[in-house]
């Protein structure tokens, strides 16, 4: 895929960059990419407005990407635009766009609290996860049958996350070969029947596929299935799971586990505060840290963006929220503020 962004950057194949770019967006969501992600979906959307219109499932796949970040990270305001935009994804005529925007206001409403909002959001005609073989065509990862039978289960409705997980199973029967399908059934059956060992299972098959973050929700799925029974094991797969999600930067899940945490004992002394992106040169992911010290070595957009293999609207999306992270609002500034910090940590090794 990368290959293919290059060929379309450096051919000028605007279609086609806008085109991979959607696609990268949501491989770098699975791979827990998270700042990298939204930067990708947010450039993506700039080049469309370029463009003067793009495919309506394209645009939502963005607006799902975005959402789930936003879920991920604990960006409020952010939520409150992805649940308008699932609003209008759903009254859309495209049954697959329509689809992925009653999945999006579910999460959207679970994220809230509201679980049964959330269930009822999902009709009972439509099964979300319908096709046994996976296909590229089906907007929403089958990865994310846990999360339907976790929503389910929470809304009191165990018979339909039973479906669910039945229908998992079978997805995974059917495509031996694709082990993540097999990581989502066994995430599936633990949560229904509490079942920490299948869930643990998942959590090494959901790693070993490359998919940290249903790694890190296995694994706090696996801790909360052990609470009451080994407060050793508890606490361990409870700290992994935070040390995942810290490394994905999703910030909303890693507060809730540190909670779980200092409820058990541990990390007393470490304050829990509401999730919020972080401001000053902490607040910097690692991918926008590379981009700024780009910046300040001179660098123009194109040759950072065919630096980093991402397109220029993405990098100029990454420039921006360093200015809003950092309080400033121009180019200038950022290199001097760079220039500055690179010259005191030079002096202080």
């Amino acid at each position: 895929m990368d290959e293919e962004l290059r060929l379309a950057r450096d051919r000028g194949r605007a279609s086609d960059l806008y085109f991979w770019s959607v696609t990268r967006s949501r491989v770098l969501l699975v791979a827990g990419k998270l700042e990298e992600a939204r930067a990708e979906a947010e450039g993506a959307l700039s080049m469309a407005q370029d463009l003067g219109g793009s495919e309506p499932s394209a645009d939502s796949t963005l607006h799902y990407v975005l959402g789930v970040v936003a879920l991920h990270t604990g960006d409020r305001a952010a939520v409150h635009t992805a649940a308008a935009d699932a609003a209008h994804m759903m009254s859309d005529e495209a049954v697959s766009v329509s689809r992925l925007g009653a999945w999006l206001a579910a999460r959207t409403a679970e994220w809230e609290g509201d679980g049964r909002r959330a269930l009822k959001l999902l009709p009972r005609d439509m099964e979300l996860f319908d096709t046994v073989r996976p296909e590229t065509r089906v907007l929403i990862d089958p990865m994310d049958q846990p999360a339907y039978v976790r929503i389910a289960l929470r809304a009191g409705d165990r018979r339909r996350a039973a479906k669910a997980v039945a229908a998992s199973r079978r997805r995974a029967e059917a495509n031996p070969t694709f082990p993540v399908l097999a990581a989502a059934a066994a995430h599936a059956h633990g949560l229904l029947e509490r079942d920490a060992e299948s869930i643990l299972e998942s959590a090494k098959l959901f790693q070993a596929g490359g998919r940290p973050l249903a790694a890190a929700s296995a694994t706090e799925d696996a801790a909360r299935a052990l609470a009451g029974t080994s407060t050793v094991r508890t606490v361990r797969y409870l700290e992994k799971a935070l040390a995942q999600y810290e490394q994905c930067g999703a910030d909303w899940h890693a507060e809730r586990v540190r909670r779980r945490l200092a409820l058990a004992g541990k990390r007393e002394n470490q304050s829990v505060c509401t999730p919020g992106r972080r401001t000053g040169w902490d607040g910097l992911s690692p991918v926008e840290l590379r981009v700024v010290r780009l910046v300040a070595a001179r660098r123009t957009d194109r040759e950072i963006a065919d630096r980093l293999n991402v397109s220029s609207h993405a990098v100029r999306t990454f420039v921006q929220r360093a200015y809003r992270v950092l309080g400033i609002s121009s180019r200038a500034e950022l290199v001097r503020l760079a220039t500055e910090r690179d010259g005191a940590e030079a002096v202080a090794s």
